[in-house]
């Protein structure tokens, strides 16, 4: 008797999701989203600033690039010509200034009329973020990168 009329406790409670028994909604509330958005933001903030100066960094590769092909195209005109080459043209440039691979530089050519050196300078396009670096140009001669004017030794990559 007993058998014929008990449940077992599964299909009980599984007989009681199908009988229109409601259960726990799912789902978040308008408060908890906006705490997770306020939490987001907070953390977006904190990281723009550190995330930005990476970039800055990590784009200074590009002013070094350009200096370092500026300075092998030297070195092949010296050794054709004995003399360094007075403009960005002469070495097979289109002008006598151009942009950096990445185009965050402009680079421009200086060249003292004794011809047995040169400066190259790569500086900030202006509108580029590369502006707001702190390291500002950098320059590179014959003997290599110009430390400390313009821009700080720490500023090269290494």
């Amino acid at each position: 008797m007993n058998g014929k009329h008990a449940k077992s406790g599964a299909e009980s409670s599984a007989g009681s999701r199908f009988a229109g028994a409601p259960g726990p909604l799912a789902g978040i509330t308008l408060i908890e989203l906006l705490t997770a958005m306020a939490i987001l933001a907070v953390l977006v903030t904190l990281a723009w600033p550190a995330y930005t100066d990476s970039l800055r960094k990590a784009r200074r590769i590009d002013a070094v690039t350009a200096l370092h092909e500026v300075q092998l195209h030297q070195e092949r005109y010296h050794a054709a010509h004995y003399h360094y080459a007075e403009r960005l043209s002469d070495l097979g440039y289109a002008d006598d200034e151009m942009d950096s691979p990445q185009q965050y530089y402009r680079v421009r050519l200086h060249t003292p009329e004794t011809g047995t050196d040169y400066l190259v300078v790569a500086e900030p396009r202006p509108g580029s973020d590369q502006v707001r670096d702190a390291c500002g140009p950098f320059a590179m001669s014959a003997a290599g990168p110009v430390s400390g004017q313009p821009a700080d030794p720490a500023c090269w990559p290494r």
